[in-house]
């Protein structure tokens, strides 16, 4: 069974990651490494980001490690 990742969850929702970058107040340079795991997304960016996809909290912190 394929993982579904929050990137997935980005792409299917139609918002474009620029978009989604400014409304969590980073630029769509730092979303990316986000996204790759390269940096530590906040847990209140997190959150944000969840209400945006509309998908529960715990996806989010379950992939990245905060749970």
């Amino acid at each position: 069974m394929n993982k579904i990742t929050i990137k997935d969850y980005i792409n299917n929702s139609g918002y474009k990651q620029k978009w989604i970058a400014k409304q969590l107040g980073i630029s769509s340079a730092m979303l990316s490494l986000q996204l790759k795991g390269l940096r530590k997304m906040k847990p209140l960016q997190a959150s944000k980001l969840c209400e945006i996809l509309k998908i529960p909290d715990s996806i989010y912190l379950n992939e990245s490690g905060y749970i």
